[in-house]
């Protein structure tokens, strides 16, 4: 969220291969709170930090709901909520409380149960998240996102603010049979 034109460079491996732009300008010109959906995991740690640097209030909303161990005094200034967004009433509840200018969905889960290697998503998860056994890419990564985007055009129609800005993000898919 560096501003309204934020460069990355995406990386395979550890060659830069290209160069993309994103258009924020939805969010960045109207600050206001951002929930970061995950906000204790790996990605959405850096995403709610960043958020609180460029001037946004932070709601994180994940199954710990506390801020890591390791954190600095930024964390202090996040909001951490535990839930579990695969349900939306969770994240309903969340936004019902008004000033939201925003939604980014920082969920995932690298390896499942079903794909047979849901036990080593510990080591996979930079954030050392452990999964449920109910937990598959299905349950964590698409229903949740699907929630949020429910939830935010809900909170958008029923607050009259056009169009609520929702960011997704997505790991890797790993050990999928098809």
């Amino acid at each position: 969220l560096p501003n309204p034109t934020a460069s990355f460079t995406l990386r395979t491996s550890m060659k830069p291969t290209n160069r993309y732009t994103l258009q924020m300008s939805s969010i960045d010109s109207q600050r206001g709170k951002l929930l970061v959906l995950g906000g204790t995991g790996f990605l959405g740690q850096t995403v709610a930090k960043r958020a609180l640097l460029e001037g946004y209030s932070v709601t994180c909303l994940s199954r710990r709901g506390s801020p890591p161990e390791n954190g600095n005094g930024s964390i202090a200034k996040i909001d951490y909520r535990t839930g579990d967004a695969r349900d939306k009433e969770t994240i309903s509840s969340i936004l019902n409380e008004g000033g939201y200018s925003g939604i980014i969905h920082c969920v995932g889960l690298l390896l499942d149960n079903s794909s047979g290697l849901g036990q080593f998503n510990i080591l996979a998860s930079g954030s050392g998240s452990v999964p449920d056994k109910e937990s598959t890419y299905d349950t964590i990564t698409r229903l949740t996102a699907f929630n949020a985007m429910d939830a935010a055009i809900e909170y958008a129609e029923r607050n009259k603010i056009g169009k609520m800005p929702f960011y997704f993000t997505s790991a890797a898919e790993a050990g999928w049979p098809d």
